[in-house]
């Protein structure tokens, strides 16, 4: 009797050392998992502003420096007109990036427009003009998320050519 009595209590013990273990373990696991997601969540986020800032870049390089062609320049949106006569424009609104190509004539027709970028807190753009106001020299954007800021500028490639 007495034999069994102690085995009892061993089991007890091991079950209790063992929940304690378990508890420990577990808690060390969803820390680790909320750590790795809060990492994931800026690299993707970092991941999303560099390729919207990359697209940016790209097409205001291949933009025109003739003022006339650039159609709207507030810090919010921007819209000029391509070589081909078709219009290409950038939006920020409702915390979102979008890209826009169609036409436009103080609005826009037969358009196709994609988001480039979402959870955007903050954008502007920022033009800059030769000193005769005549050419567009350079284009500057701060995009911003909660995690991230990025600045960066874009010359038109005509802009360099021609320097």
């Amino acid at each position: 009797m007495n034999k069994s009595g102690m085995m009892l209590i061993e089991i007890i013990v091991y079950i209790a050392l063992f929940s304690f273990m378990m508890v420990v373990t577990m808690s060390s696991i969803v820390q680790l998992w909320h750590l790795v997601t809060k990492y994931h969540k800026k690299s993707v986020a970092l991941i999303n502003l560099t390729a919207a800032h990359d697209l940016f870049v790209d097409d205001v390089r291949h933009a025109p420096t003739d003022l006339s062609a650039w159609k709207v320049t507030s810090p919010t949106e921007l819209i000029w007109q391509q070589f081909d006569g078709t219009h290409r424009g950038w939006l920020y609104e409702k915390n979102s990036l979008f890209r826009i190509e169609g036409t436009y004539t103080h609005r826009w027709y037969a358009t196709t427009k994609n988001i480039v970028a979402a959870d955007i807190k903050k954008i502007a753009f920022c033009c800059h003009l030769d000193k005769k106001k005549t050419a567009m020299t350079r284009v500057d954007i701060s995009l911003e998320d909660d995690y991230h800021t990025i600045d960066a500028y874009a010359v038109p490639l005509q802009q360099l050519l021609y320097r």
